[in-house]
């Protein structure tokens, strides 16, 4: 029959030629035990500021860079889409219309997506220097 010792971390019977508790997992040896990778902090701050200066470079600072590039061409399709509303606008003759329409359907949009975007940047790094993406 084999020598066995209790394991340091979990108090169980195991072989004393171990290098891992079968019950815990742990590894026995300071030498075999794998060493914590280093992953660098990401700036949350700095994401949402990216974010505020353009669209989807915070994506970008966070290592998601498609998803950054797709935030930009979604932002400029919006502007695009906010210049057709106030020259449509402009046709319809009253004043109310000539506000309210770009207003609403081009300036409103634009600036949600922006500020999804910084608030998408923010929180992704935050998940990033939790270790959940």
């Amino acid at each position: 029959m084999e020598e066995t010792t209790k394991c340091p971390f979990c108090s169980e019977e195991i072989l004393k030629d171990a290098k891992k508790c079968k019950h815990c997992g742990e590894f026995l040896e300071k030498g075999v035990r794998p060493q914590p990778q280093y992953i660098p902090k990401k700036s949350s701050g700095l994401a949402a500021i990216l974010s505020l200066c353009c669209v989807g470079l915070g994506q970008i600072y966070n290592g998601q860079f498609i998803k950054g590039f797709l935030y930009f061409f979604v932002f400029v399709i919006l502007l695009i889409w906010a210049g057709f509303m106030g020259i449509g606008s402009i046709f319809m003759g009253s004043l109310t219309a000539v506000l309210l329409i770009p207003f609403i359907f081009g300036v409103l949009p634009i600036i949600s997506f922006w500020i999804f975007g910084m608030v998408d940047a923010y929180k992704t790094s935050e998940r990033i220097n939790k270790g959940e993406v």
